[in-house]
């Protein structure tokens, strides 16, 4: 989109230069600020970009770290009784 933006200034510069109703210095001077501008303004748009994921990556962490840890040896591992054990080759 970039390219394109500044192909279709170029062209009515180019258009108004051929008028008379501009200098090609003023062109010139214009394209060098649009591109300086659009250039800070690409970057404000990746840092919000950058802020938003860090943000969600953050509050995985921390989701993580509040999470209740069970104490060791009390896992969901359930040992067979000893009737059951009979019955597992069957």
């Amino acid at each position: 989109i970039n390219t394109c933006v500044q192909a279709l200034m170029l062209y009515v510069g180019m258009i108004l230069i051929g008028d008379g109703q501009m200098k090609a210095d003023v062109l010139l001077a214009f394209m060098l600020y649009q591109s300086q501008l659009q250039s800070e303004v690409m970057n404000l748009f990746n840092s919000y970009t950058s802020l938003v994921k860090s943000s969600g990556a953050g509050d995985k962490v921390f989701e993580l770290l509040d999470r209740a840890v069970p104490s060791p040896g009390t896992g969901s591992f359930v040992q067979p009784a000893a009737h059951d054990q009979e019955n597992i080759g069957e």
